[in-house]
């Protein structure tokens, strides 16, 4: 009991020092006449009877401390009683012991006053400073942190110590509403907060049946009228169904677009007026002034009553003031308040706030106004027009500027800004506020609604801008037409929209006004007559150098500076093969102009080499094979296809980019470095092109113009100190070859950020993401105008501008990036569709599917087979997906599009027209989280089943969680992944339907049910496919083309593996169940054959092989005949411990990417899956529908081999043969 009073006493103390009290007068002779308030009990109470009360359960020390420590004075001022100083010849000496404890304490309590006021100082600095998102201070006594929740609760015998929230919100009509949730502890942050909920339909956010509205805490306050260590809580609105912003949360987007123009860093600043009135009858609204007379009728005309002050000038100071000092203990971010021209009419004044902080601190500022009208029995109207006739009306003026206003010239900025906002002029008003058409009607300094205008300490003019903003160059601007009632997050999400268009625009166009390039003098020609040379050539031209500096060997070997600069020329040169180069139409009729001979058939005759396969081929070393290719002349012996491209002829072989392997070491050996040179200039004074061509010269510096740098160097070479004459390698200077690749070589050797770069922020503000750039850095081959091409040659010498332009549009994305609106999905949840990955094998499992055509092209070769029209098509299989949803009576559906389906797991990932939905008020489509590590044996669980039409929900419990996949019907084939079984209650197993989602009982979803039995499939590799879609990068998916099954450790034993201790022995192993005909693994690996390491390290579970195989894959864009790369794998083969290589392949790759229609039939390759359930060499085409050309001979599942005797390996060469048939005539088929 003692405790609880001791800890309530902190909470009263601090009330007290609120308020002001004195909580410390001393012991004296009047001790017993001294009363004090007793926090246990709260009675009034002198020492003597606090005495009384405590004396058999506590010791007298123990209650005068009490008393001393905890008991506080009654709420009142007062001063407390000096003892008379006694007379110095009364003094009697002290004890030696009391002296120096006495003498030891002086000091510290000196220090002690002297250090607080600077303490309390700071911590009035702090208070003042907060950022709310960094939380609030803890209050003494009471505990801080998250908040633990009802189960907490109900442990608690009292609840002395908890701490209430307001939860603020506001409604469908931005109306603040509220209600008090009792707390563990009081939030630090709003981390601490819990997301809660409220019946929607009594707001007008949601319909009766379907009620339920989420509170999201976004910003945390003091309660200034619970006084601490109470709170207030600034949450958004969101429905549980779908997590969507609820009707009227407007936070949502003003959010998201203060993020994206975050780099702008927008300030706002709000005056809000506010008209207090006399209530009127309960629910309806107030209409009389009071600030008007008794009986209604209007008071002396507006004058006297602005920033005024006295009786009968000033009415409604009090709840002026009070509204003030709340708002300031809350936190809330008010600058200042004052009376208004109307009688009854204030102002008060928010910010500076940055961002979406403008509307919460309004928001929360509008609520405790609310309250404290409430409490002096008055209403706060806002709007804007509150009284008829010749009266001011009610506006929420708001203050705005940005970086560049607020810097030096940012008064040029404000104008650009101005002149945008009368662009859009009917789009802001249509945000400023309902009834602002009676405010804004030219009169009471203010513009008409219709007008728009802009000048200078004008208040009559839409935007002002302050005196001082002019005459400083810089500032602020003020815009005047919202309204008082005006929704805070639709204003200055508006505001920040245009502003951000606007500088997007001069971003862009300052983009392209101005070149920057990266130039660096290579490693063979770092001297100083050399540097001196660079300085004054780039001078001539009227280029500016920004920044100049020394990168030495080690540096750049060590951070792989110039791998990554030559990362195309690299990769083409060592890990591409020839057969994966794109050369141009053009580029090949050069190629056999020079050689005399077709590209096709010398790749067909295995002649072309990249330069590390060639020094293989040679018998020589990187080195020699750079010096042949050095000797090669242009325009004989070697071309150039692209950038960075280059085929020579050595010996009797053509070789692509032997230069690279000599010229790295150039770079990184000992002793050498590069010296940079960051430069800029006028885009309209030298074009790129010439830049390139005439200040720089071309790659072969004998034939560069002679004024240019490289032949100058190469001219006079040993003048400048050169130890050998520049050739096309050691060309003596590089340049950047367009302002997009400037900026690849300025973020890798100068590291330099893609967002503070002026051409980076330039992609960036046109609406190109930063993860693309970052991808187009790395030179991909692009699609572009029907062709394919290097991004950086499809660049190269184009001025700003026009790259810019050519980025611009989505058409430069390639077949690997995923639709930017993925990126705006919930990568926590998706809609659960179960979807057959082998979409190629069948119509879609759990889905209504039909067989579509569409989306195709017809093939340059077609022919008519009777009846039949023969089509190849190009797209992801055939399939057309349909999602039902189903309600209490209703049923609706919806179209859906396959965004991935898996090639082997059992799941697919699609997109719902959600939008398309008609009937709201009777259905919903629900996203369900994901909960990836959620499963455990004898977990309680339930699953939503639709297999009779209507939603059953089946309950059961998990059973297991690591049983090998199931053999499926039809083609269908999984492997290397757990499956979990569940325990259902027997009267629901006829209900089980495929696809439904497995959930816990916290509603989160674990699984994905796959068939009859309980099986279900967890949810990792839906996640990690989830994540990959929303990072926008292709899934990695590897395989080794074997299939894999989790074995007891004990059948292990008796395959040969080794007995270990039981304490480090692994419960099951992963045994070899099959290997593809065909593949690799099936010459290097046995079935039976127990996996025991992979790359070095113990791998005993599926989840493990999968990731890294899918890391390895995720390295490199390998097609089905070209390995991704290699992993090295320790088996166990009868007792043996086996070491093997295997190559990982890319899954995805190997599934079909093409199918035929033929006479009603759908014809493709053999898939992964369908080779590995019935143990085939991926080889054949498949019948997914015989048709009515082939029905009479083949049935539906069956791989046709040949046609009239000709092999068909694969659909190009079906269709050949079929076309070869001549018209009207049988044909026989082996299958």
């Amino acid at each position: 009991q003692f405790q609880a009073r001791a800890c309530y006493a902190g909470a009263f103390a601090a009330l007290c020092n609120n308020l002001k009290c004195d909580s410390s007068p001393t012991f004296g002779a009047t001790m017993a006449e001294d009363k004090r308030v007793d926090p246990a009990t709260g009675d009034t109470v002198t020492f003597k009877e606090l005495s009384a009360a405590y004396a058999k359960k506590y010791k007298n020390n123990e209650i005068k401390d009490y008393w001393e420590d905890e008991c506080k004075p009654p709420v009142r001022e007062r001063k407390p009683r000096v003892k008379r100083a006694a007379k110095e010849d009364d003094a009697k000496p002290e004890p030696k012991a009391k002296a120096k404890a006495k003498a030891k304490a002086e000091p510290k309590a000196k220090a002690k006053a002297k250090a607080e006021p600077n303490a309390k100082a700071k911590a009035a600095a702090k208070s003042v400073e907060r950022d709310p998102d960094e939380g609030l201070a803890p209050v003494k006594g009471f505990p801080s942190g998250k908040d633990a929740g009802a189960g907490a609760l109900a442990k608690l015998k009292t609840f002395t110590k908890c701490v209430l929230a307001e939860y603020v919100w506001l409604d469908a009509k931005q109306v603040p509403r509220s209600k008090t949730m009792t707390m563990t502890s009081r939030p630090s942050k709003v981390s601490d907060l819990r997301v809660w909920n409220y019946d929607g339909s009594s707001t007008e956010q949601a319909d009766g049946h379907n009620s339920e509205v989420l509170l999201k805490p976004r910003a945390i306050f003091n309660d200034p009228f619970r006084g601490p260590p109470h709170v207030l809580v600034m949450a958004d609105c969101w429905n549980a169904w779908d997590d969507k912003p609820a009707i009227g949360n407007t936070r949502a987007e003003c959010a998201a677009n203060m993020t994206k123009y975050k780099q702008l860093d927008p300030w706002f600043g709000i005056e809000q007026e506010y008209t207090l009135m006399v209530p009127g009858k309960v629910g309806e609204k107030a209409t009389v002034l009071l600030g008007f007379n008794k009986d209604g009728s209007a008071p002396a005309p507006q004058g006297p009553y602005y920033t005024s002050a006295g009786f009968g000038v000033a009415i409604g100071r009090p709840i002026a003031d009070e509204h003030y000092t709340m708002c300031m203990e809350a936190g809330v971010k008010i600058s200042g308040i004052n009376a208004e021209v109307m009688p009854g009419q204030w102002e008060y004044q928010i910010g500076p706030c940055r961002g979406v902080e403008i509307g919460d601190h309004m928001t929360m500022a509008r609520y405790i106004m609310l309250r404290v009208t409430e409490k002096h029995g008055v209403v706060c109207s806002i709007d804007p027009k509150p009284a008829e006739g010749d009266w001011n009306g009610a506006g929420c003026h708001t203050n705005f500027s940005t970086t560049a206003m607020r810097a030096k010239g940012g008064y040029e900025v404000i104008i650009k800004v101005c002149e945008a906002f009368g662009k859009v002029v009917k789009q802001h008003i249509q945000d400023y506020g309902e009834d602002n058409d009676k405010r804004l009607t030219g009169k009471h300094e203010t513009c008409d609604i219709n007008t728009f205008k802009y000048g200078v300490a004008n208040r009559a003019a839409s935007i002002r801008i302050p005196r001082d903003a002019e005459k400083d160059g810089r500032g602020y601007m003020e815009d005047r037409r919202p309204g008082a009632n005006c929704d805070p997050y639709r204003v200055c999400n508006r505001i920040i929209i245009t502003t951000g268009e606007c500088m997007d625009q001069d971003i862009v166009t300052g983009g392209g006004a101005k070149h920057a390039a990266f130039v660096f003098i290579k490693p063979h020609a770092v001297y100083d007559k050399v540097k001196d040379l660079v300085k004054e050539k780039l001078a001539e031209h009227g280029i500016t150098i920004k920044s100049e500096g020394q990168i030495k060997a080690e540096t750049i070997d060590k951070k792989k500076l110039i791998d990554v600069h030559y990362g195309a020329i690299a990769a083409k040169a060592v890990s591409m093969k020839p057969s994966e180069l794109t050369v141009q139409d053009k580029a090949q009729k050069e190629f056999e102009t020079q050689f005399g001979v077709a590209w096709s058939k010398v790749m067909e005759e295995g002649l072309v080499y990249n330069a590390m396969d060639a020094a293989k081929k040679l018998g020589i070393t990187g080195d020699e094979l750079g010096e042949k290719y050095d000797k090669l002349k242009k325009g004989e012996t070697i071309i150039k296809f692209g950038g960075g491209f280059y085929c020579g002829k050595v010996d009797d072989i053509y070789v692509i980019n032997g230069f690279y392997m000599s010229m790295r070491g150039k770079f990184t050996a000992k002793g050498t470095s590069i010296y940079y040179y960051e430069v800029e200039w006028p885009a309209d004074k030298l074009a790129w092109s010439d830049f390139r061509g005439k200040v720089l010269g071309g790659t072969d510096p004998a034939t560069a113009p002679g004024s240019s740098l490289r032949n100058i160097v190469y001219s006079k070479w040993e003048e400048l100190g050169l130890q050998a004459q520049p050739d096309t390698g050691d060309n003596g200077v590089h340049a950047s070859a367009s302002p997009f690749e400037a900026l690849a070589e300025r973020c890798n050797w100068l590291r330099a950020s893609i967002g503070r770069d002026f051409f980076g922020q330039a992609l960036l503000a046109s609406d190109i993401p930063i993860k693309t750039i970052r991808d187009w850095s790395q030179d991909p081959s692009v699609e572009f105008e029907g062709g394919k091409k290097s991004l950086f040659d499809l660049l190269e010498d184009l001025d700003g501008t026009e790259v810019l332009k050519k980025a611009a549009p989505a058409t430069m994305f390639t077949s690997k990036y995923i639709d930017n609106q993925l990126q705006n999905d919930n990568p926590k949840s998706v809609y659960f569709q179960r979807a057959c990955s082998t979409i190629f094998n069948g119509s879609v499992r759990g889905a209504k599917a039909t067989l579509a055509a569409g989306h195709s092209g017809e093939a340059k070769a077609q022919q008519q087979m009777g009846r039949a029209h023969l089509k190849v098509c190009t797209l992801l299989g055939p399939v057309r997906v349909v999602a039902t949803l189903l309600g209490v009576g209703a049923s609706e559906e919806l179209p859906a599009s396959v965004v991935y389906a898996d090639p082997v797991h059992d799941f697919a990932i699609l997109r719902v027209a959600v939008a398309h939905l008609r009937r709201h008020g009777e259905l919903c489509a629900t996203e369900l989280p994901l909960r990836v590590d959620g499963c455990h044996v004898g977990q309680e669980i339930q699953v939503l089943c639709s297999g009779l039409g209507n939603v059953q929900i089946l309950s059961g419990n998990i059973a297991c969680v690591d049983q090998n996949p199931p053999e499926f019907d039809g083609d269908n084939c999984d492997e290397n992944t757990f499956y979990g079984r569940l325990a259902l209650r027997p009267e629901s197993r006829a209900l089980e339907s495929s696809g439904a989602p497995v959930l816990d009982s916290e509603g989160f979803a674990v699984g994905l049910l796959t068939a009859p039995g309980g099986l279900f499939l967890p949810l990792d590799r839906v996640a990690y496919v989830l994540e990959c879609l929303r990072q926008q990068e292709c899934v990695p998916r590897g395989t080794l083309c074997t299939a894999f099954a989790s074995t007891p450790f004990a059948q292990c034993v008796r395959l040969g593996v080794a007995v270990c201790s039981s304490a480090s022995a692994p419960c099951a192993l992963l045994r070899v169940l099959r290997c593809l005909p065909g593949s690799a693994a099936s010459t290097r690996l046995q079935p039976g054959d127990v996996l025991m390491e992979l790359e070095g390290s113990p791998c005993t579970d599926f989840a493990q092989l999968e990731a890294t195989l899918d890391c390895v894959a995720a390295r490199s864009d390998a097609g089905a005949s070209t390995p991704a790369g290699g992993v090295q794998m320790m088996v166990c083969r009868g007792g043996k411990r086996v070491e093997v290589e295997l190559e990982v392949l890319d899954l995805l790759s190997l599934h079909p990417s093409a199918f035929m229609e033929l006479g009603l039939g759908i014809f493709h390759e053999v898939s992964y899956q369908t080779a590995q359930k019935y143990n085939v060499p991926m080889q054949g085409v498949y019948a997914a529908q015989p048709g009515l050309v082939f029905g009479a001979a083949l049935r539906s599942g069956a791989v046709v081999l040949a046609v009239n005797g000709v092999a068909c390996p694969d659909l190009p060469h079906f269709e050949e043969a079929l076309c070869r048939v001549p018209d009207g005539q049988r044909f026989s088929v082996t299958w």
